[in-house]
């Protein structure tokens, strides 16, 4: 029971009236909303209760104990904000603590305790979608069909429930199953995904149609590559008249250390796991994934600096013996590299000093891939690889 201005409220209901009204439509009309109406400085009321009796929630309230003015406490809620519409939602939910705390949250624009640990913790998701996340990285990471068992130690899944989620991503096509061997991959429609992605970005779009013309009036083989998971990865081949015994498809991946394509990253990203590239080019002891040669870091570390300098690298018969590469980048309108347009050819066919032919073309391509003007820059002569 609640007094509020003379008028005695029961469980919501006001007792003065004829017949029973919920308490929102008695207050709308009662004095209270007049002064709130009227009252000029709205700064030092607070939040329900401090004009009617304690709180009924309050230990240690006796039934029929006088009510106290303004000794609703603070911690309760901040200043009642000047809008004249919140301070009755608050007073109608003041009989229950949680609704209380949620109606003053809404009054002041403040989150609730629940709210904010719900923030803190980030949005929360559908965690069936998240574990065939893990399933798919996990096929991705192999790069190689995988068999059931295999694949769940990998997803950290037991058998059976691998092989439920494997069914619904067989369906929607993620996933592919080799009916002979029973293997695992990844199924066509990831790969639509990929070249979507592809589509979808204007840049990338522009970047293959140029470097597609580029290798059809040349005979050079283009490639262009992006940051991926294990480092420079190539996402579009342009091949070339010639390709000699070169070993390059969709998804090879280059050492950073050991290539044009590599250094290029390392020269202009700003990825944080291009440093962790680097130490494990360097180590001697893990196992090289990715096409590269081994360079000392003091000779990397010069490489890097010419390539900042002339904006492009280069590699002459290395890590391919008797082939020239050449790599320069493709930012974005906020300056953040995207991707590196290569060209890869026989040493005879692709000269790559400073005043060849090739190697202003490609920068010609990349500077208005990056929105730097049509004109290619300067081209200085960078360290050989």
């Amino acid at each position: 029971m609640i007094n509020i201005c003379g008028r005695t409220f029961r469980n919501g209901i006001c007792e003065a009236s004829d017949r029973p009204q919920p308490v929102l439509r008695r207050i709308c009309r009662s004095e209270i909303w007049s002064k709130l109406l009227h009252r000029s400085d709205n700064s030092q009321l607070r939040a329900p209760g401090q004009i009617a009796a304690p709180s009924p929630f309050r230990s240690g309230r006796s039934e029929g104990r006088a009510p106290e003015r303004n000794s609703f406490p603070a911690r309760h809620g901040p200043l009642l904000p000047k809008s004249v519409s919140r301070p009755v939602l608050s007073i109608v939910s003041g009989s229950d603590p949680s609704a209380l705390s949620a109606s003053r949250a809404a009054a002041t624009g403040a989150r609730t305790e629940p709210e904010a640990e719900f923030m803190r913790q980030g949005a929360r998701g559908i965690q069936s979608i998240e574990v065939g996340g893990r399933i798919l990285r996990a096929l991705v990471d192999a790069c190689e069909p995988m068999m059931l068992k295999d694949l769940a130690q990998a997803a950290d899944l037991a058998a059976a429930q691998c092989h439920a989620y494997l069914t619904s991503l067989r369906h929607v096509g993620l996933v592919h199953q080799d009916p002979a061997t029973g293997l695992y991959s990844t199924g066509n429609l990831a790969l639509r995904l990929g070249i979507s992605w592809i589509a979808c970005s204007p840049l990338a779009s522009a970047a293959l149609e140029e470097l597609r013309r580029f290798s059809g009036n040349t005979g050079v083989m283009s490639v262009l590559a992006a940051w991926g998971p294990d480092g420079p990865t190539i996402i579009h081949i342009n091949a070339g008249a010639s390709q000699g015994a070169l070993n390059v498809r969709l998804g090879t991946t280059f050492s950073v250390t050991g290539t044009a394509t590599g250094r290029v990253f390392a020269a202009f990203g700003n990825a944080p796991e291009i440093g962790d590239r680097i130490a494990a080019d360097f180590d001697r002891s893990l196992p090289r994934s990715s096409i590269g040669t081994v360079l000392e870091r003091r000779d990397f570390e010069k490489r890097i600096e010419a390539t900042r300098a002339c904006g492009y690298s280069v590699a002459e018969g290395v890590p391919i013996p008797r082939t020239n590469a050449v790599a320069a980048p493709i930012f974005d309108s906020g300056g953040a590299l995207q991707f590196t347009a290569g060209l890869i050819g026989p040493e005879d066919e692709l000269p790559v000093g400073p005043e060849a032919q090739p190697v202003r073309d490609l920068l010609g391509i990349t500077a208005r891939l990056s929105g730097l003007g049509a004109g290619a820059p300067a081209a200085r002569a960078p360290l050989r690889a």
